[in-house]
């Protein structure tokens, strides 16, 4: 019975040796039973492999990087959805403003640039259909012409010296047209627009620009400026129809002005001596007929 119970009295520190051996304590317990199941419960005995905390799957955390503003990646654009670079308002209308040569701006136009001769956009700028479009050409570099004729809204500034339309016209179609030719001997050849459906103006500032007609058949309430302030500008025919204003000063405007049709208005200013020395008329039909001054009317038939 000594023997036996000798054995009995050696279990505990065996017990004891033994869990230390792998990796577990028993201080603190009240037994063997105790410490194994403290051991295992606690999770102590099989952390989490990837060095989690229990406590970070319990909270949602799935351990991978957490966004660094906490907001979700929608792919959206951050500036709510408004036009900004890359983007001229419309499915598709980024690709089409690229291969026209423009660039999308801010305010969803297709801007584009051709400052020099033999730049991107080629001898004559096209605008993409249905598009908002701001055209600029520089010295020499649009000689046959601006194609605005199927754009939505057009800006086209023709501001170097002989740009726009050497050999070929500028032409505007679209519901809103600025043709600004302000460049010398800027849009030589035509200025021609129409169809507007909103309105249409027309500038020729710059010296010896608009040296060939300008035609404006617009409907008949549609609001259409032509402004001839250049010296020498404006030397061809003026045709316009809508509701038209006209004014020509530093001995612009050489030849006939033809004006108004069936409902429209039509107010035209030749501000100095040697402006509108061609005369100028209005279409029977025209609501409302200004000249000034008014021995500027040409007597008989417009036509």
């Amino acid at each position: 019975m000594q023997r036996g119970g000798a054995s009995w009295a050696l279990f505990p520190a065996f017990v004891t040796l033994a869990a230390a051996a792998c990796g577990l304590s028993l201080a603190g317990t009240g037994g063997t039973g105790d410490a194994l199941d403290a051991s295992v419960n606690d999770g102590s005995a099989n952390p989490d492999i990837d060095g989690e905390s229990p406590g970070d799957a319990a909270n949602g955390d799935d351990g991978g990087t957490p966004p660094t503003d906490g907001a979700p990646d929608t792919g959206t654009n951050p500036d709510g959805g408004e036009a900004g670079p890359g983007d001229c308002g419309g499915p598709g209308q980024a690709a089409a403003c690229t291969a026209a040569h423009g660039t999308c701006t801010a305010d969803g136009a297709c801007t584009i640039q051709c400052l020099t001769a033999g730049c991107p956009a080629g001898n004559r700028p096209k605008c993409p259909k249905g598009l908002k479009c701001a055209i600029t050409c520089g010295d020499d570099s649009c000689p046959n012409g601006v194609d605005c004729m199927e754009g939505a809204d057009c800006t086209i500034n023709c501001q170097g010296n002989q740009a726009c339309g050497v050999n070929d016209q500028v032409q505007c179609g679209a519901d809103t047209c600025v043709v600004n030719c302000t460049g010398q001997d800027s849009c030589k050849s035509k200025v021609n627009c129409g169809s507007q459906t909103v309105s249409l103006k027309v500038t020729c500032s710059g010296t010896n620009s608009c040296a060939q007609d300008i035609i404006a058949n617009e409907p008949s309430k549609i609001p259409v400026t032509i402004q001839c302030t250049g010296t020498n500008s404006c030397q061809g025919p003026i045709t316009a129809t809508g509701m038209t204003s006209v004014l020509c000063t530093n001995n612009s405007c050489s030849k006939k002005i033809v004006c108004g049709s069936g409902g429209s208005t039509c107010n035209i200013s030749c501000g100095d001596a040697g402006s509108c020395p061609a005369g100028a008329c209005c279409r029977t039909g025209t609501t409302t007929c200004s000249i000034d001054p008014p021995d500027a009317a040409v007597g008989g038939a417009c036509p």
